[in-house]
């Protein structure tokens, strides 16, 4: 923390609208360089997100057969907003589209929970944004069976928090090679995030003196990679001599 009242505060408002580079997702400004800076913040951020349940960042699922142990295969998610009951009727028509044999997919509601069948052995494996946790599967992975019950409890809550991941400093992730510019609560399941802002005196030591590019990485909670459909703007402050 640093006392702002040491320093000046120079604020510079953001919007994807004047991006320079990159995509909603991935977005980067040239800005007119700022020098002699000591310390950053994210002073308020807007982002009217659409961010399904399900999207490019959890929409795979990975499994393979007995039969045929040397092939992966991919199911791939709609994206969307599901109930369990729905979940399951997708998950259902997709496994089965990617694999050999019908696939059954049953939601029980009581606890919450997936079970797949096959007449066939098969696993659910692990991959590249894989949807395992909201299919409550991250558990269950690694063993052939005809049917498989989720270990974990189905969870269709949606984006919880939003990372700013950003060139310009921040809290180093530990295991991870970036820093957390911000951390903003999602306060409803879907739709809209709500106005993220900071009154407070604590700043983020800046690890250089001076700026002229800033470039933004969006995360959920499980640092998977955001990619919201809609702009969203941010201010930052930053404290100069």
């Amino acid at each position: 923390m640093l006392p702002s009242d040491q320093y000046e505060i120079q604020s510079l408002q953001l919007s994807t609208f004047l991006r320079s580079a990159g995509t909603l997702n991935n977005p980067s400004w040239v800005i007119s360089a700022i020098d002699n800076i000591k310390a950053v913040k994210v002073k308020n951020c807007l982002m009217p997100l659409a961010v399904y349940v399900i999207d490019s960042r959890n929409c795979n699922v990975y499994f393979v057969e007995q039969a045929t142990n040397t092939i992966t295969r991919t199911c791939v998610l709609s994206f969307g907003n599901y109930t369990g009951s729905t979940l399951a009727t997708e998950l259902s028509s997709k496994i089965t589209a990617a694999g050999t044999g019908l696939y059954s997919v049953a939601y029980a509601s009581v606890s919450n929970t997936l079970t797949i069948s096959n007449m066939a052995n098969f696993k659910i494996v692990s991959g590249n944004n894989n949807a395992n946790y909201e299919i409550g599967f991250e558990n269950s992975t690694g063993i052939y069976n005809t049917s498989i019950i989720g270990a974990n409890q189905v969870d269709l809550s949606g984006v919880k928090t939003i990372h700013l991941v950003s060139n310009i400093g921040g809290i180093v992730v530990v295991g991870k090679n970036f820093n957390i510019l911000a951390s903003i609560n999602v306060e409803e399941v879907v739709s809209t995030v709500s106005l993220h802002t900071d009154d407070s005196s604590d700043y983020i030591n800046f690890q250089t003196q001076s700026l002229s590019e800033i470039s933004l990485i969006l995360y959920d909670e499980r640092f998977r990679p955001i990619n919201p459909s809609k702009d969203f703007s941010l201010n930052i402050n930053f404290l100069t001599d």
